[in-house]
């Protein structure tokens, strides 16, 4: 529900076009965080656009690459929701690359709550994994396997909770005024 909850707060602070950053589908967690994308785009009424949606990133620098990829497209996300802070401590470098300041122009929100989106300016705002308790159940999850339980049966979740950072906040550009803007960028450069 966490990546659900990211698209609501974002919409609630008046973004329109929202894009996702997405982990590798290989993985269970990356599949639950496209559904719940999904779930929340269609919660609030917004159009889904197939280019708003990045998967395989995995990596800070895969993040990177994925967010400049959004920003360059004609119509750019005014938000976009990372699968894991990994990749969205990528967009700071992106960021800086077109001259936007996250959490003004652009507006991020992401999932694990990393001790280091802590220390980047903004601050990232995430979805904190208790991994303490995440690591100890599945200590106990993999027991159970190892005591003949079938995989199908071991698979559960845990609500994150909300960290507050500075990387998320209405927007003030439009996706056209930030095309623009990320075009003269471009062309100066």
């Amino acid at each position: 529900d966490a990546i659900r909850n990211a698209v609501e707060r974002l919409f609630e602070l008046g973004h329109r076009e929202i894009a996702f950053i997405n982990s590798d589908l290989s993985y269970n967690f990356a599949d639950l965080r496209l559904k719940g994308f999904i779930k929340g785009i269609r919660q609030t009424g917004l159009r889904l656009f197939d280019n708003f949606i990045l998967d395989g990133a995995m990596t800070g620098h895969a993040g990177q690459v994925a967010t400049t990829k959004l920003l360059r497209l004609p119509c750019p996300p005014t938000a976009i929701v990372y699968a894991t802070d990994a990749t969205a401590l990528g967009a700071y470098k992106a960021a800086k690359e077109f001259d936007l300041t996250i959490g003004k122009e652009i507006s991020i929100i992401a999932y694990d709550g990393l001790p280091e989106g802590a220390y980047v300016t903004p601050a990232l705002t995430t979805f904190k994994v208790d991994t303490a308790k995440a690591g100890a159940r599945l200590t106990a999850l993999l027991i159970e396997r190892l005591c003949g339980t079938k995989v199908e049966d071991l698979r559960e979740t845990d609500a994150a909770v909300f960290q507050s950072g500075a990387s998320e906040g209405p927007p003030i550009l439009s996706s056209r005024e930030l095309a623009y803007r990320i075009k003269k960028v471009i062309d100066r450069n």
